[in-house]
Protein backbone atom coordinates (compact mmCIF):
# COMPACT_ATOMS: atom_id res chain seq x y z
CA UNK A 1 0.00 0.00 0.00
CA UNK A 2 2.95 2.67 0.75
CA UNK A 3 4.68 1.78 -1.98
CA UNK A 4 1.45 2.49 -4.81
CA UNK A 5 0.85 5.65 -2.56
CA UNK A 6 4.49 6.62 -3.39
CA UNK A 7 4.01 5.93 -7.08
CA UNK A 8 1.02 7.42 -7.97
CA UNK A 9 1.99 11.10 -6.24
CA UNK A 10 5.03 10.33 -7.82
CA UNK A 11 3.09 10.44 -11.39
CA UNK A 12 0.72 12.83 -10.34
CA UNK A 13 3.48 15.09 -9.09
CA UNK A 14 5.10 14.62 -12.39
CA UNK A 15 2.55 15.37 -14.78
CA UNK A 16 1.25 18.46 -12.80
CA UNK A 17 4.26 19.75 -11.35
CA UNK A 18 7.39 18.55 -13.60
CA UNK A 19 9.87 21.52 -11.87
CA UNK A 20 8.24 21.45 -8.50
CA UNK A 21 8.44 17.77 -7.82
CA UNK A 22 9.33 17.84 -4.54
CA UNK A 23 8.69 13.97 -3.46
CA UNK A 24 10.29 12.83 -6.57
CA UNK A 25 13.79 14.93 -5.59
CA UNK A 26 13.12 13.95 -1.80
CA UNK A 27 13.02 9.90 -3.13
CA UNK A 28 16.20 10.25 -5.35
CA UNK A 29 17.96 11.78 -2.63
CA UNK A 30 16.90 8.78 -0.21
CA UNK A 31 17.55 6.76 -3.20
CA UNK A 32 21.20 7.77 -2.91
CA UNK A 33 21.80 7.31 0.46
CA UNK A 34 19.97 3.86 1.31
CA UNK A 35 20.85 0.93 0.04
CA UNK A 36 20.92 -1.27 2.71
CA UNK A 37 18.82 -2.01 5.98
CA UNK A 38 21.53 -0.30 8.67
CA UNK A 39 21.22 2.59 6.37
CA UNK A 40 17.79 2.63 6.93
CA UNK A 41 18.30 2.40 10.65
CA UNK A 42 20.56 4.94 10.90
CA UNK A 43 17.94 7.41 9.09
CA UNK A 44 15.26 6.06 11.49
CA UNK A 45 17.52 6.29 14.73
CA UNK A 46 18.01 9.83 13.72
CA UNK A 47 14.30 10.43 13.10
CA UNK A 48 14.54 11.55 10.01
CA UNK A 49 12.33 8.60 8.29
CA UNK A 50 9.90 6.13 10.05
CA UNK A 51 9.91 2.78 9.83
CA UNK A 52 5.75 1.66 9.63
CA UNK A 53 6.34 -1.31 7.33
CA UNK A 54 8.39 -3.26 9.58
CA UNK A 55 11.73 -4.52 7.85
CA UNK A 56 14.40 -2.09 6.91
CA UNK A 57 15.77 -4.06 4.01
CA UNK A 58 12.53 -3.61 3.04
CA UNK A 59 12.45 0.10 3.33
CA UNK A 60 15.60 0.10 1.18
CA UNK A 61 14.44 -1.93 -1.51
CA UNK A 62 11.22 0.01 -1.57
CA UNK A 63 13.09 3.08 -1.88
CA UNK A 64 15.75 1.95 -4.82
CA UNK A 65 12.73 0.76 -6.84
CA UNK A 66 10.57 3.52 -6.41
CA UNK A 67 13.10 5.79 -8.35
CA UNK A 68 13.88 3.18 -11.21
CA UNK A 69 11.90 4.96 -13.86
CA UNK A 70 12.05 8.48 -12.29
CA UNK A 71 14.32 11.40 -14.59
CA UNK A 72 15.03 14.08 -12.51
CA UNK A 73 16.11 16.97 -14.67
CA UNK A 74 16.50 19.56 -12.14
CA UNK A 75 16.30 18.69 -8.78
CA UNK A 76 15.86 20.68 -5.46
CA UNK A 77 18.44 18.72 -3.95
CA UNK A 78 21.45 18.70 -6.40
CA UNK A 79 23.71 21.39 -4.66
CA UNK A 80 22.93 18.86 -1.74
CA UNK A 81 24.42 15.71 -3.91
CA UNK A 82 27.45 17.23 -5.15
CA UNK A 83 28.01 18.30 -1.62
CA UNK A 84 27.69 14.39 -0.65
CA UNK A 85 29.70 13.16 -3.37
CA UNK A 86 32.38 15.62 -3.47
CA UNK A 87 32.51 14.77 0.61
CA UNK A 88 32.37 10.89 -0.46
CA UNK A 89 35.44 11.22 -3.10
CA UNK A 90 37.98 12.30 -0.29
CA UNK A 91 40.29 9.21 0.45
CA UNK A 92 40.01 10.41 3.77
CA UNK A 93 36.57 10.35 4.95
CA UNK A 94 36.13 7.02 2.23
CA UNK A 95 38.62 5.57 4.60
CA UNK A 96 37.39 6.55 8.01
CA UNK A 97 34.09 5.04 7.08
CA UNK A 98 35.32 1.64 6.03
CA UNK A 99 37.54 1.86 9.10
CA UNK A 100 34.55 2.69 11.45
CA UNK A 101 32.14 0.26 9.56
CA UNK A 102 34.54 -3.12 9.06
CA UNK A 103 36.64 -2.79 12.25
CA UNK A 104 34.71 -0.35 14.56
CA UNK A 105 31.31 -1.30 14.01
CA UNK A 106 30.43 -2.51 17.30
CA UNK A 107 32.08 -2.65 20.86
CA UNK A 108 33.71 -5.72 21.04
CA UNK A 109 35.24 -5.54 17.18
CA UNK A 110 36.66 -2.29 18.70
CA UNK A 111 38.28 -3.70 21.05
CA UNK A 112 39.40 -6.48 19.42
CA UNK A 113 41.16 -4.29 16.90
CA UNK A 114 42.93 -2.37 19.41
CA UNK A 115 44.37 -5.39 21.44
CA UNK A 116 45.30 -6.64 18.32
CA UNK A 117 47.09 -3.77 17.61
CA UNK A 118 49.03 -3.72 20.52
CA UNK A 119 49.65 -7.53 20.86
CA UNK A 120 51.56 -6.66 17.25
CA UNK A 121 53.30 -3.61 18.28
CA UNK A 122 54.81 -5.76 21.00
CA UNK A 123 55.78 -8.39 18.75
CA UNK A 124 57.37 -6.21 16.32
CA UNK A 125 59.21 -3.91 19.19
CA UNK A 126 60.24 -7.84 20.38
CA UNK A 127 61.48 -8.51 16.71
CA UNK A 128 63.41 -4.63 16.04
CA UNK A 129 64.66 -4.69 19.94
CA UNK A 130 67.28 -7.07 19.82
CA UNK A 131 69.25 -4.76 16.81
CA UNK A 132 68.44 -1.19 17.58
CA UNK A 133 70.26 -1.87 21.31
Amino acid sequence: MTEGLFRNIMAWEQCYYPFAAYLCNYMGLLDYLLNTGEDVELLVEKDIIVNSLGSNEAIAKMVNRLCLEIVEENSCYSELAQKLNKHFDQCCNRNMGLLKSTYFSNLWRGTATIFGLIIFGFSLWSTIRPYVV
